[in-house]
This record gives C-alpha cells, structure tokens and sequence, in this order.
C-alpha cells in the first residue's frame, strides 16, 4: 500500500488501516515543521527556542504537540500509478494550455511591433536609399516614410512613384525577435542597411579626387554650384554649399554668409583648404572643405 507523495515523509502502520465511504485510510504521523517540539519561536538563544508571545508560544498546527497527525488515504499499486498518470496527464494539459496562449501573445505582440517599427506581415520593410534624404524628409514623411537610426527612412508598404527609390530589407537581418513577441534590433544593422543603400545607389563614372592639401590656397577655381543645404547653428542659419568641378571633383563650404548665386551657377572659387575627408553622405567620395571662400560669377 501507498500514500500520495506529499505525505512521503508521514509514519503509519497500514496493518491499522481502516476503511471509510469504500475507501482505505490510515492515521499518520510526522514532526512538525513549523516549531520546535510544539514551541513556536521567535528567534533561537544559546541555541534554546525563545516562545514567540503570541499564544504563549504554543504552535497552533501542531497544538504544542510537535507532532502532525492526519487521516491520510492509502492506495493500492494499480490505484496509484492510476493517480500519477492522471497528474501527468493535468500536467501535459497545463503546458500546452500555457505553451498556446504564450504562442497567441507572441503573435499578437509581434504583429504589434512589426506595425510600430514599419515592417509588413511578409517581415519586410523598404528603406529610401537616395543620399538626398535629408533634404526631401518632409516629402517623405507626407508619404509614410518614418525614420529610425538603424533603417534611416523606411515604409511597409511601397507608395507610388518610389518604386526605383527603395530597397528591401528582410526582418531576420537586422532584428531579432524574443520569446515574447518583442523585437531587439542586432549589433551592426545600422551597418548592414548603410551598405545596402550605399550598393543600390549608382556611382559616379568619374570618382571625386582631392583639389589639393590642407592648408593650400586655390584661386579661381571653375565649379557648378549643386547644392545649398541650411541648418540651424549657434551662429543662426549656416549653409552647407557643394560645388562640382568638370573633373567631377567635390568640394563644400560651411559658411553662415548670405550666398548671391542660386543652384546651378557656374563660378570661380577662391578659398584655403580646410580638410580633405572621405564623405559618408557622398558614398564615402574624396571631398575637399574649404573655408573663407569668395565666389566669382564665370
């Protein structure tokens, strides 16, 4: 005969079982785990239980006895593998009742996040790759376009008239998704997205070179005047402005002077050379900045 496993640790003597409603049952024993031969102390003193006040110390799952004593019910063999595979089976039931409501969270928080972070339900989200982002953010917004530092521009959905202007980008190479539902974008996205918008723009058959050294001064240099972007500085509204030389060459000037030229001017530059970079924001071209520029109409 047997007893459930919480009461393993009981003592009973099944030759005095006794049976009750056509079941058997049998008295059982077992020190009590709360007190100390029926003391409950409050704390131990030269290793001696103290009384806790309340009830004179009695404990009162034992009775101040120290023993625990219960009518506990005894199983034949067969009745108690019967038992075990019933809590087996509750068990199972349990975990999968839990396994498919987490599967039912998992994809109502990723369906969440796919919506907030602007992938579609193919895990896909398409990324503006033009170096002109900065200057059409507004236009891209008005179109659904949102910006994130590991995507830069981005959209679900591809409206019209961007079709030859985006790129996709699978979920699985930049995010990954947690147990819950949530995504966590991977170290080095940002890198991988730079590196599929900068392949997907066309390169220049003529490679931008330096126009000298630091330091050296260039007079009358003949250039296209490309571009003018403002932005808000300490000294107010400054200007970034790009030229272009027949050779292909690119030089900028961040000046906070009010320029009389418009885009598309022809005209000779005077400056110093300040530095001599690799641009990100032209493909990583040789551009030469200057400083202290006059411009002459040709």
């Amino acid at each position: 005969m047997r007893v459930a496993k919480s009461y393993e640790g009981y003592t009973f003597d099944e030759t005095k079982a006794y049976e009750k409603n056509g079941k058997l049952y049998v008295k059982a024993t077992c020190k009590c785990d709360r007190c100390v031969k029926g003391v409950f102390p409050c704390r131990i003193e030269n290793g001696m239980p103290v009384p806790h006040p309340a009830y004179g110390g009695i404990c009162l799952q034992c009775g101040g006895t120290g023993i625990l004593r219960k009518e506990v019910r005894l199983y034949t063999d067969k009745e108690f593998e019967a038992m075990e595979r019933a809590k087996e089976r509750a068990a199972e039931k349990r975990t999968s009742e839990r396994e498919a409501k987490m599967l039912a969270e998992f994809d109502e928080k990723k369906k969440k996040w796919l919506e907030e972070n602007g992938f579609n339900a193919e895990n896909v989200t398409y990324v503006y790759f033009p170096a002109d982002s900065y200057d059409v953010k507004e236009t891209l917004k008005e179109n659904g376009f949102r910006f994130n530092y590991n995507l830069f521009w981005h959209i679900a959905e591809v409206p019209a008239g961007y079709e030859d202007k985006v790129i996709p980008i699978q979920l699985g190479d930049v995010v990954e998704i947690s147990a819950w539902g949530e995504g966590h974008y991977t170290i080095g996205s940002k890198e991988k997205v730079e590196a599929a918008m900068k392949a997907a723009r066309p390169h220049a058959e003529t490679p931008s070179e330096w126009v000298g050294e630091v330091k050296d001064k260039i007079v009358d240099l003949q250039a296209t005047l490309t571009d003018i972007h403002n932005y808000q500085s300490h000294y107010g509204i400054s200007s970034i402005v790009k030229f272009v030389t027949p050779e292909g060459n690119i030089l900028k000037w961040f000046t906070s002077v009010n320029l009389d030229f418009e885009i598309g001017d022809e005209v000779l530059i005077s400056a110093t050379i300040k530095e001599l970079v690799n641009d990100k924001y032209e493909d990583d071209a040789k551009v030469t900045i200057v400083t202290r520029a006059k411009l002459k109409a040709v």
